[in-house]
């Protein structure tokens, strides 16, 4: 579970269901800042919508990638220092992940499968 002590800013890459759902759960907890960033979305209640990858991982501490897997591949790396992302995307494994960033740790989980984890 995600550390909510002091604020934690959480960003979303996808709003379609899988990204809403993790949206909607974890909006329970008041200590968390939200930003999102998909194609189409200007205006959420209780977020930030951005416009690009990039500003998203300049603010978020844990980035969800809840894009389809095709799209992923059309992304460009990212300067990152110490996030962490959460994919739930199936078929894009972890050394992809670390191609895109040079984050510490990724992860990946697909809401059918077992969890795994690594650190970059």
């Amino acid at each position: 579970m995600i550390k909510a002590c002091e604020k934690t800013n959480i960003g979303i890459f996808g709003f379609g269901n899988m990204g809403q759902a993790i949206f909607k759960l974890l909006a329970k907890q008041a200590e968390i800042n939200f930003f999102i960033y998909s194609i189409g979305v200007t205006k959420i209640k209780r977020a930030v919508c951005l416009k690009s990858f990039e500003e998203l991982v300049g603010k978020c501490d844990y980035i969800f990638l809840c894009l389809k897997p095709q799209d992923f591949y059309d992304l460009k790396p990212a300067k990152t220092n110490n996030k962490v992302f959460i994919s739930i995307m199936a078929g894009v494994g972890i050394n992809n992940i670390k191609k895109l960033s040079t984050a510490e740790i990724s992860s990946e989980s697909c809401p059918t499968c077992r969890c795994k984890s690594a650190k970059a």
